[in-house]
C-alpha cells in the first residue's frame, strides 16, 4: 500500500462513486513539489486503510484540487497552471493545462454541471475554463490583491463567489454585463467562501463564520458564529441537510453548526488534528472527512449517538 504523496495535505474531495482524492504539497527542502492520492471510500476509515492507494507525484506544489467526475480531477499548482488529470487504467495520466495564471494558483472549484471550473490566483485574476476542452473561457480582474478562495455555486454553472486579501467578497453571474457584485459581510479579511442556493457563507481571518442571505439588501449577516480562533480555511454546506454547515481552520478545529437554530454554537467540534486543517468534504452518510498539514485524514460522525473520536488515517 503506497503512502499519501506530499507531507502537507491541502484538500480532500469525494466523487460520485465514492473515490477519495487528496491533493498535497511539500513546502520544505530545496524543491517544492506535491502530488495526488486516490483511494476508495468504504463504510469507515479503517476499511479505507485496507484499500490500495494510488499516488501520483507532481513536480509542482498543489494548493487545491477537486473531482470533475468519477475519472477526471482538476488541480491548482504553484507554477500558475490549472491542470486536468484523467484516471485511466488505475493511473493518473499526465496533466493537461486548462488555465495559465501569472502567479501561483490559490484555489479551484468545479461547477455543478461538470463542464467547467473556476480558479483564483496570486495574480489577482479569477478565471473560468472548459475542463473538457482544456480551454480558457473568461478572465476577470476585479480584485486588487491575492484571491484567497473561489467557489462555484452548488447548482448554477454561471454563478460563483470569490474573496481576496484586498478585503472584498464578490458574487458573480457570468450572464450579466457586469458579472461581479461586491457583498458587504465583514470588516475582517475573508479567507474562505461557500455559495449554496441563496446563501453565502464567509470565513474570516479572525475565525468568524458569517452566513448571508443574498436575497436581502441588509448589510448584516443572517448568522454570525465564532467557533474558530484562527483563519477559517474551508466551509462546506451539507448536500443532504441544508441546515448543516461544516468549517475547518488554522486552529486545527473541525466544527459543524446548524444555522437554523437560534443558538448557533457548534453541534460538533473536533480538535484532534495537530496542524492547519485545510480540506473538508461531506460524505453521503452525513459524516465528514478532513485533511491537515499534519499529514492525516480524519473521519467525523455528526450523529450524536456515534463516538466523538474520529477515525484517523495517517499518511506517514
Amino acid at each position: 500500500m503506497s503512502s499519501i504523496t506530499g507531507r502537507h495535505l491541502e484538500n480532500i474531495d469525494i466523487n460520485s462513486e465514492g473515490g477519495v482524492l487528496v491533493v498535497s504539497s511539500n513546502l520544505t527542502g530545496h524543491t517544492w513539489d506535491g502530488g495526488l492520492t486516490y483511494f476508495t471510500a468504504d463504510a469507515n476509515l479503517k476499511e479505507e486503510l485496507a484499500c490500495s492507494r494510488l499516488s501520483k507525484e507532481m513536480f509542482v506544489s498543489l494548493a487545491d484540487g477537486a473531482w470533475i467526475d468519477a475519472t477526471h480531477a482538476v488541480v491548482a499548482t504553484d507554477n500558475g497552471s490549472v491542470d486536468v488529470l484523467t484516471l485511466e487504467d488505475g493511473q493518473f495520466v499526465d496533466p493537461v493545462e486548462a488555465i495559465q495564471h501569472h502567479s501561483f494558483v490559490t484555489s479551484v472549484s468545479v461547477f455543478a454541471d461538470g463542464t467547467s471550473c473556476v480558479s483564483g490566483s496570486d495574480d489577482y485574476y479569477v478565471c473560468t475554463a472548459d475542463v473538457r476542452e482544456g480551454k480558457l473561457l473568461r478572465k476577470y480582474l476585479a480584485h486588487g490583491d491575492t484571491v484567497n478562495q473561489v467557489t462555484a455555486h452548488n447548482a448554477s454553472p454561471h454563478m460563483l463567489a470569490s474573496c481576496s486579501m484586498d478585503g472584498t467578497v464578490l458574487v458573480w453571474d457570468s450572464r450579466n454585463p457586469k458579472p461581479a457584485r461586491k457583498v458587504s459581510v465583514s470588516k475582517d479579511t475573508a479567507t474562505s467562501v461557500c455559495y449554496h442556493g441563496n446563501k453565502l457563507a464567509v470565513g474570516t481571518q479572525r475565525g468568524e463564520l458569517l452566513i448571508k442571505d443574498l436575497r436581502t439588501s441588509s448589510h448584516l449577516p443572517l448568522k454570525s458564529v465564532s467557533n474558530h480562533s484562527r483563519p477559517i480555511t474551508r466551509i462546506k454546506f451539507s448536500p443532504s441537510r441544508e441546515d448543516l454547515l461544516a468549517t475547518c481552520g488554522e486552529d486545527g478545529l473541525v466544527a459543524v453548526v446548524n444555522y437554523n437554530l437560534l443558538n448557533t454554537q457548534a453541534i460538533y467540534t473536533d480538535s484532534s488534528h495537530t496542524d492547519f486543517v485545510t480540506g473538508l468534504v461531506w460524505r453521503s452518510d452525513n459524516s465528514l472527512l478532513s485533511c491537515s498539514w499534519d499529514s492525516s485524514i480524519h473521519m467525523h460522525s455528526t450523529d450524536s449517538s456515534a463516538s466523538n473520536s474520529p477515525a484517523v488515517c495517517n499518511g506517514y
